[in-house]
């Protein structure tokens, strides 16, 4: 009987299927999935984080987010799992910047990439804010414009401009008013 070895390795002996194995593994949704790994593995794990860290995994990460700009799903998981690797080890934080394991695409992916996609913002931020990085929410005006926050908006510190009906005039005690004149009378 003979052992048969199998691997998860992206090249292949096959020389047909090695385009196809090796676009499976670049492909987003397989990059998604494995910072989605990483990221859960790291999660309140300082040893698998460590050992995460010692596989230069950060620079998958980063490399995935970085072939991959405008793809949310990526971005927030490699987002999410820089977070993870620095959250419960702070001895990494130095290790990540300046270390070892640095890598200088790190802040600008974290910053300019993710941080411009509004499904990523938020697991950015937190990841710029675990790293010890400077980070400012933006908030995105009706014109457009972009300006920066004072402040995290808390839920009932402003009065939403929610319009549950599309209607030129605020004046809801008037138009309450003329309903009930219009039901007298018919």
């Amino acid at each position: 009987m003979t052992a048969r070895s199998t691997s998860l390795s992206p090249s292949t002996s096959a020389t047909n299927n090695k385009k196809t194995t090796t676009s499976l593994w670049a492909g987003p949704t397989m990059l998604e999935h494995s910072c989605g790994i990483l990221a859960a593995m790291a999660l309140r794990s300082p040893t698998n984080a460590n050992l995460i860290l010692t596989h230069h995994g950060s620079t998958a990460i980063t490399s995935a987010m970085a072939q991959n700009p405008h793809c949310v799903p990526v971005l927030r998981q490699g987002c999410l799992a820089i977070r993870n690797l620095v959250s419960r080890n702070k001895e990494n934080i130095p290790k990540l910047l300046d270390g070892v394991y640095a890598n200088d695409n790190l802040e600008h992916v974290l910053r300019d990439v993710a941080g411009k996609q509004q499904g990523s913002v938020d697991e950015a931020y937190a990841a710029l804010r675990d790293l010890g990085l400077s980070a400012k929410l933006i908030t995105i005006g009706d014109d457009g414009a972009a300006a920066p926050q004072s402040s995290v908006a808390m839920f009932g510190d402003t009065k939403p401009r929610f319009r549950p009906v599309f209607d030129e005039s605020d004046d809801m005690e008037g138009r309450i008013q003329n309903h009930i004149d219009v039901s007298r009378t018919t």
